[in-house]
């Protein structure tokens, strides 16, 4: 099971157990980050067992993964 969370904010984290999980500045993501830069909706993370694939919704392919 995979947790995404905030490096600055651990409070702000959820668990990766659903089959999508959307990530953007709308309050209807399942993590809502609202700073400049991100749009409404801009990552999907599609989630199948061990495996997490990134779908870039920003349109700028500005997603970057560490």
């Amino acid at each position: 099971m995979f947790k995404l969370q905030i490096k600055d904010t651990p409070q702000k984290s959820i668990w990766l157990v659903g089959p999508y999980v959307t990530v953007g500045r709308a309050k209807s993501n399942n993590l809502v980050v609202d700073v400049p830069g991100v749009e409404n909706l801009h990552v999907e993370l599609d989630v199948s067992g061990d495996t997490i694939y990134i779908t870039d919704k920003s349109g700028d392919q500005s997603v970057v993964v560490n």
